[in-house]
C-alpha cells in the first residue's frame, strides 16, 4: 500500500481567548490528506512520553450499534506531536511477520515504551495467535522484536466466526491483561479467556473464564487488572435474549422521518467477578441497591479498593432516578462508603422540549417515563485536591426505518445527549450533581459525538459540540456550535469555543485526548468542512 502523504503547510499558531470566567490558550495545527477518502479515518490517543504526544491514525468502519475503529492491517499510522502541536513525524505500522496477513489490535504507551499488538488467525491449526512489537519513540519505526505472547485454541468450537481482543493496564503499569471473546456469526459470545502478563510481557497466568449462571444470556462489559495481577470482570446477565442486543427503535411515520425512540425495559443484572491467586480463585458479587435497579455502572480498582459508581432507576423502568457510589469487597460482597442521591425531574428534563418528551412517552405504556436514554458511565477520577467525580452521559443507538412509496431503507442513528457530572467528596459521598445540556444527533457514525473533559487547578473543563436533529428532505442533522464549560464547585460557566485554525466550527473527536505536562491537553478534531484534521493543545489559566 502506497504511503499516505501529508500535504499542505502545517500551521502552528497561538490563539488566546480571554473571558471573565474562563481564560485559556489554544495552540492549533491543521493536517490535510490527499489520498484518503473524506471521513474514512479514525483517531485514537496512545499517550505521551515527556513532552511528546502520540496519536494513532487508523481505518474507520461504522457498524450498527457502534463504531469499529481498526481491524486488518491496512493504513495504521502513528503520529508524534511536539509541545507546540506540530506533527513531527508520522509512520505506517507494517506489523505482519513474513508477509502474513494480521489483524491490528491496538497500540499503547506502557512505562514510556510504545507497544503495538496484533494477531494472526491460523485456520489450519484452528488457533488465534497474539503478538507484540515495540515502536521506537523517536523514529516511530517498528523494532525487530516481534514476540508471540498468547495462543487461543478454537478447534473445538464449531460455530466459530472470529475472536475479539481487548486489553487493560494496571494502575502502576506493572501488569497488563488481554481479554479474548470467541464469537459466532451473530456476534454472540461462545467462550471467554483471560491472559495476564508483567510489564515485560512475560506470561503470569491464563485461564478460561465461565460466568456463573444457569439460564439466560451473559455478556462481559468492563475489565480491570490490579497491581497484584488479579483480574476483575464486570458482566451483565440477561434473563433472555429479548433485549440482549439492546438498542433504540426509531420509527418513521411520515415522509420527513420524524422519529420516536426508546430503549427496551431492562431485564438484566450486573455481576462483578474477581480472579485471584494466578487465576485459580474465583469470587463474584451481584451488584444491587436494595429496592433500586442499577441502570448503568462502571468500576475501577485504586490502591486495592474496588470503587463502583453509576445511575439507578426504579425496577423494570427506563428513566434514571439518581446517582450512586460505593466501595465493594468483591469476595465478601460487603459495601462501604455507600452514597445515593436522587435526580430531580427538572434536572432530568433540562434540555428536552415538550415535543421530544411527548414523542418518547407515546412509545411506552407507562406515560410517566421521562428519560429515553441509556448512560455511558465513566470510572471515578480523582482531582489534585483529593475530591472526585464521574460522568454519566445519555446516549442511545439504533436503526431508523424510513419508507418512501414501496422503498424502505434503514439507517444507523447515534444520539449522545446531556452529561451529568457527579461530584464526590474524598470519602466517596456525593457532594453535588451538575449537568451539561447538549444534543448530538448523528446518522451513520458516532466518532464526532460525546465530549472531552480535563482538570486544571481544581476546576473541571468540558469541550463539546452540538449536532441538531433536522426533519428535512435533504438534511437530517446540522452542526451547531462548540462550547467550553467550566465547573468550579457549585459554579458553572459556559461560553462558545472558537478554534484559531478554522472558519467553520470544528468537530471534537472523542478518544483522542492526551494529557501533557502541567495538565495541558492535546486532542484531535475534524474541520467543519470535513476536509482535514485539526490537532489542538489547550491550557487553562
Amino acid at each position: 500500500m502506497k504511503t499516505i502523504l501529508i500535504f499542505s503547510l502545517i500551521i502552528s499558531a497561538t490563539f488566546c481567548l480571554s473571558a471573565e470566567e474562563i481564560d485559556y490558550t489554544v495552540k492549533s495545527t491543521k493536517v490535510e490528506w490527499n489520498e484518503l477518502p473524506r471521513g474514512n479515518t479514525g483517531l485514537k490517543a496512545i499517550g505521551s512520553i515527556n513532552d511528546r504526544a502520540y496519536i494513532l491514525f487508523q481505518p474507520f468502519i461504522a457498524i450498527h450499534n457502534g463504531p469499529t475503529i481498526g481491524g486488518g492491517n491496512s493504513g495504521h499510522y502513528i503520529g508524534m506531536f511536539d509541545e507546540n502541536v506540530n506533527l513531527v513525524k508520522k509512520t505506517k505500522l507494517d506489523l505482519g511477520p513474513d508477509g502474513k496477513k494480521v489483524d491490528f489490535e491496538g497500540a499503547q504507551i506502557i512505562n514510556n515504551k510504545i507497544l503495538a499488538f496484533f494477531s494472526f488467525q491460523n485456520e489450519k491449526s484452528k488457533s488465534h495467535y497474539l503478538f507484540s512489537r515495540s515502536v521506537n519513540p523517536e523514529t516511530l519505526e517498528l523494532n525487530d522484536d516481534a514476540k508471540m505472547i498468547g495462543e487461543l485454541d478454537y478447534s473445538g468450537i464449531s460455530k466459530y466466526k472470529r475472536t475479539s481482543v481487548q486489553y487493560e493496564i494496571s494502575e502502576d503499569e506493572s501488569k497488563i491483561m488481554f481479554f479474548y471473546t470467541v464469537l459466532n456469526r451473530k456476534n454472540e459470545p461462545l467462550r471467554f479467556a483471560v491472559y495476564v502478563y508483567d510489564h515485560n510481557l512475560n506470561s503470569l497466568w491464563q485461564n478460561s473464564v465461565v460466568p456463573n449462571f444457569k439460564e439466560g444470556v451473559f455478556s462481559y462489559k468492563q475489565f480491570r487488572v490490579d497491581n497484584n495481577g488479579d483480574v476483575y470482570l464486570l458482566g451483565a446477565h440477561y434473563a433472555d435474549k429479548k433485549n440482549y442486543f439492546d438498542s433504540g427503535k426509531f420509527n418513521a411515520y411520515n415522509f420527513f422521518s420524524k422519529d420516536t425512540y426508546f430503549t427496551d425495559v431492562p431485564n438484566f443484572t450486573y455481576q462483578l467477578y474477581k480472579f485471584s491467586d494466578s487465576g485459580t480463585k474465583e469470587t463474584f458479587s451481584d451488584i444491587h441497591l436494595n429496592s433500586k435497579f442499577v441502570r448503568s455502572m462502571s468500576f475501577n480498582v485504586i490502591n486495592g479498593r474496588t470503587q463502583v459508581n453509576g445511575v439507578f432507576s426504579d425496577p423494570e423502568t427506563i428513566s434514571a432516578k439518581g446517582a450512586f457510589a460505593f466501595t465493594l469487597d468483591v469476595e465478601s460482597g460487603e459495601k462501604t462508603e455507600m452514597s445515593i442521591e436522587n435526580f430531580s425531574v427538572d434536572l432530568i428534563e433540562e434540555g428536552f422540549t415538550e415535543k421530544q418528551l411527548n414523542r418518547f412517552r407515546r412509545s411506552l405504556k407507562d406515560k410517566s417515563e421521562y428519560d429515553p436514554f441509556d448512560y455511558h458511565i465513566s470510572e471515578i477520577k480523582t482531582l489534585d485536591d483529593g475530591t472526585k467525580y464521574y460522568t454519566a452521559e445519555q446516549f442511545i443507538t439504533g436503526t431508523k426505518k424510513e419508507q418512501s412509496g414501496n422503498q424502505i431503507s434503514y439507517t444507523p442513528i447515534y444520539h449522545h445527549n446531556n452529561v451529568f457530572i457527579v461530584l464526590l467528596n474524598a470519602d466517596n459521598s456525593i457532594n453535588s450533581i451538575e449537568k451539561i445540556s447538549k444534543n448530538q444527533y448523528s446518522l451513520r457514525t458516532s466518532k464526532y459525538n460525546s465530549f472531552i473533559d480535563f482538570e486544571k487547578n481544581g476546576s473541571l473543563y468540558f469541550i463539546y459540540n452540538t449536532i441538531e436533529k433536522k426533519d428535512g428532505l435533504f438534511k437530517n442533522a446540522e452542526l451547531g456550535e462548540t462550547y467550553i464549560t467550566k465547573i468550579d464547585g457549585s459554579e458553572k460557566t459556559s461560553e462558545t469555543y472558537k478554534s484559531p485554525e478554522s472558519s467553520k466550527t470544528p468537530l471534537m473527536m472523542p478518544g483522542t485526548k492526551v494529557e501533557l505536562p502541567n495538565h495541558s491537553i492535546l486532542y484531535g478534531m475534524m474541520s467543519g468542512n470535513f476536509r482535514n484534521y485539526m490537532f489542538e493543545i489547550i491550557d487553562v489559566k
